[in-house]
């Protein structure tokens, strides 16, 4: 029998309960976490052993002993790594190890504050201020935005050089921001900006997060572990967005079967995986954006408690909405269609090895080594209508949770 994969997906937009099912699929195994896409910008909560916690760097199967690893898509920010490690430590949780592929981009300070100081001028809410946006574009346009070398490279680097590559990446964002906002305005980020401790204090994080707290490795890591969960962020709804008006309400990654299917091909052969979809029993946003059925929480049911999901100045109010059982299931379908028409793409080409051959063979090979799942959570506030369990079982199996 081949490793067993679970992919767990967000099937809206975001905040759908990821956490708990991850957790409730790491549980009792050997299992290696693997955070797939964007960054530490997700909150997945977990309430697990009288313990709750949302996390953003770890996997959420940490409290049953999972291991994390991050992906070659996944942003790592090492500040904020050291930031939840240590709040995880001080609660009394044996850290399991950590492993970091080297191909990572990375988050730095600098990126934050660009991200932070672009939202509170415009007055917008529609990011988590954790500058995944301007990593993203500063990786894109290397050289242009600033330097941009992986986390791995950057290891390599002497401690000199470490320190002139954050130096210009500041000098980038401050010319940015020099260009974009008024005199006054810069005046009091670039002061934030150039506070003489940031770059060391980075460096400094970095080292802990590859050579203290974790190790550098890449994806072969994950074949000494017979149980993978890969845990997606945001959602189907957040998926990156070529559309010029929706680009500025997604994330710039892929969310759905996507994120997943490259690694899981180029490290496993023959695996048996699980696309889980993620849903509450109605909608959610938080922030600006596209949100049908728009309602006040009481109309859906006096009972929802939400702990996660405050009020905050970058996502502003956290939302509600009615849930649309059809559309729902047409963008589940939708998502995973999309790994047999990406494996009839490579079959010809062998770009995923486990792809190669006769393409309706190569075809057929995926449909038998694929299943696809619902998890429905926040049962204990509303259970399911009739129409969305109706909907389940044309799922191959189904879930139903309590919210966390």
């Amino acid at each position: 029998m081949g490793t067993r994969v679970k992919v767990v997906i967000g099937a809206n937009a975001g905040d759908e309960g990821k956490g708990n099912i991850t957790s409730r699929f790491a549980a009792g195994h050997d299992t290696i976490g693997v955070l797939t896409n964007g960054g530490p910008q997700r909150g997945h909560t977990v309430v697990y052993g009288g313990r709750r916690h949302v996390f953003s760097h770890f996997s959420s199967g940490t409290f049953t002993g999972a291991s994390t690893y991050f992906g070659p898509d996944f942003m790592v920010n090492p500040m904020q790594f050291v930031r939840e490690y240590e709040e995880l430590s001080e609660a009394g949780v044996t850290m399991p190890p950590v492993y970091i592929d080297p191909r990572c981009r990375f988050t730095t300070p600098f990126d934050m504050m660009l991200n932070q100081a672009a939202h509170e001028a415009a007055g917008t809410h529609h990011t988590c201020g954790m500058g995944i946006w301007e990593t993203y574009v500063r990786y894109r346009d290397a050289g242009k935005n600033g330097p941009a070398v992986p986390v791995g490279v950057f290891l390599e680097m002497t401690y000199n050089q470490k320190l002139l590559y954050l130096l210009k990446i500041r000098e980038q964002a401050v010319i940015r921001m020099r260009e974009s906002y008024p005199k006054d305005f810069c005046t009091k980020w670039k002061v934030i900006m150039e506070s003489p401790y940031l770059p060391e204090h980075f460096i400094a994080d970095t080292l802990f997060m590859c050579e203290t707290a974790g190790r550098i490795c890449r994806n072969e890591i994950l074949l000494t572990a017979g149980h993978i969960v890969m845990e997606n962020g945001q959602g189907l709804l957040l998926d990156w967005s070529d559309d010029e008006i929706l680009a500025k309400y997604s994330t710039p990654s892929r969310t759905g079967a996507e994120a997943a299917l490259g690694l899981i091909e180029d490290t496993f052969v023959n695996a048996e995986v699980e696309m889980c979809y993620v849903t509450r029993t109605y909608l959610t946003r938080h922030g600006d954006g596209p949100l049908h059925g728009e309602c006040h929480p009481d109309a859906i049911t006096p009972r929802i408690c939400e702990r996660t999901n405050v009020t905050n100045p970058f996502q502003g109010s956290f939302r509600y909405g009615k849930m649309d059982v059809e559309s729902l299931s047409g963008r589940i379908n939708r998502d995973y269609e999309r790994i047999f028409e990406i494996g009839r793409d490579k079959s010809s080409g062998g770009g995923l090895k486990e792809i190669r051959g006769s393409g309706e063979r190569s075809i057929c090979r995926l449909h038998n080594r694929y299943t696809k799942s619902l998890a429905i959570t926040h049962a204990d506030e509303i259970l399911p209508s009739e129409e969305l369990t109706e909907a389940s079982r044309s799922f191959d199996r189904h879930y139903i949770i309590a919210s966390a």
